[in-house]
């Protein structure tokens, strides 16, 4: 990794190596204060972890993080949240943040008790509870509106009394 200044692209600032590369479109990330870089790595198939690796402004190693066995391709550090996010060639996506520094984003999703199952007096969901009226032979009608009773009324030719249509084609 070769750490550029913009104003002056003939000669790098400073460069690590080191780093296992299969993707040239791998990206690296600032942290929001500006004095730390994060990039990944990659990996071979088969042939250990990808990691998340952490430098200083003069590209001093700080700090590395095994993340999986696929390859690193992607690294965001969210300037608000202060959290990193990881895509990588197996397609998953991993959010990484921290206890103290970080604000919502993935401490949202981690704050939220586990649902309860609900159960009804003790009784659990599985058991199938049959009262009498609720088979079809007790069932009764219920009343409906007269509006929709007479629409009934008029889909049904015997009640409404409509004609039969002629049998031939004229009548």
């Amino acid at each position: 990794m070769k750490l550029w200044d913009i104003r002056n692209f003939k000669k790098c600032i400073n460069v690590a190596g080191d780093l296992e590369n299969l993707f040239p479109m791998t990206t690296c990330a600032f942290s929001p204060d500006d004095q730390v870089v994060a990039t990944g790595t990659s990996v071979r198939k088969g042939k250990g972890t990808s990691k998340l690796v952490f430098f200083d402004r003069s590209l001093n190693k700080l700090r590395e993080v095994s993340v999986s066995d696929a390859s690193v391709i992607s690294c965001l550090w969210h300037p608000k949240l202060n959290q990193i996010f990881l895509g990588s060639a197996s397609g998953v996506i991993k959010g990484y943040y921290s206890d103290t520094h970080s604000a919502k984003g993935l401490k949202l999703c981690i704050a939220k008790p586990k649902k309860r199952r609900n159960l009804v007096y003790g009784v659990p969901d599985q058991v199938q509870i049959i009262t009498p009226h609720a088979l079809p032979m007790f069932q009764e009608d219920k009343p409906r509106s007269l509006k929709r009773k007479r629409e009934k009324e008029r889909a049904d030719p015997m009640l409404s009394k409509k004609p039969e249509a002629p049998i031939g084609k004229h009548g």
